[in-house]
């Protein structure tokens, strides 16, 4: 496919978020107009959300794969996670988010046959702004509220959906203490718990300090949290 239509591709999906108040801030020039990122954010008051768009063809340029992942900041749960990455020896570089609403690719096609997009660009043009519309963008709002929320991510205590991170645990216990959900004193123990036994039964010297990092952050998030009320938080 010709560059031209490639940049139709880079051009369009930039109209879109644009359109709907986003900002591409990371649009970087490149030689390989068929292998491409651009990020887009939208920030307010409350929140900051994200689409990374990943296009990208395979080696013989047989197929185009575009990687569509929508995240969402929230500042009144951020406040509390931030200082804690740096303590858990994670990468704090960049900026995070709180929830991953959506990851896939494009009508759950990973490879679309090139040639198909040359027959029309402008059908395939109409298709990524229905995706778009009706899947990526309406990730962003499935949470109206932190209560909404806190069902969703202590659905179930160990699992990390749709939160996004190595700490998602520490999410999990902000978010039910903000929401008053009834789930705080139960998770805080389990999580404990479970780093704890971690704690005791690692051997190695970098995994013991990891664990002994774990323990500590949670006992400083406890005491953070103590005089916390919670209260509604709109998401949207």
């Amino acid at each position: 496919m010709e560059n031209t239509k490639y940049k139709r591709i880079q051009d369009y999906l930039i109209s879109i978020f644009e359109q709907r108040g986003f900002v591409a801030e990371r649009n970087q020039d490149i030689s390989d107009i068929d292998n491409f990122i651009i990020q887009f954010k939208k920030t307010n008051d409350l929140k900051k959300d994200l689409v990374h768009v990943s296009v990208q063809s395979d080696s013989k340029r047989h197929n185009l794969v575009i990687l569509f992942i929508a995240r969402k900041r929230i500042n009144d749960v951020e406040v509390y996670i931030n200082n804690k990455r740096r303590k858990l020896l994670q990468d704090s570089r960049g900026e995070n988010y709180t929830i991953q609403t959506f990851r896939g690719f494009l009508e759950d096609i990973r490879l679309i046959p090139i040639s198909e997009i040359q027959k029309d660009i402008g059908l395939f043009l109409d298709r990524i702004q229905k995706f778009v519309e009706s899947i990526v963008l309406k990730s962003l709002t499935r949470y109206k509220t932190i209560h909404h929320l806190e069902a969703a991510v202590n659905k179930e205590i160990n699992n990390a959906k749709p939160l996004w991170g190595n700490v998602f645990w520490i999410q999990k216990i902000i978010i039910s203490k903000l929401s008053d959900s009834g789930n705080y004193e139960m998770l805080f123990k389990y999580i404990m718990e479970m780093h704890m036994k971690c704690l005791e039964q690692e051997v190695d010297n970098n995994e013991k300090e990891y664990y002994q990092n774990c323990v500590d952050v949670l006992l400083e998030l406890r005491a953070e949290l103590q005089n916390v009320q919670p209260y509604n938080i709109v998401l949207n």
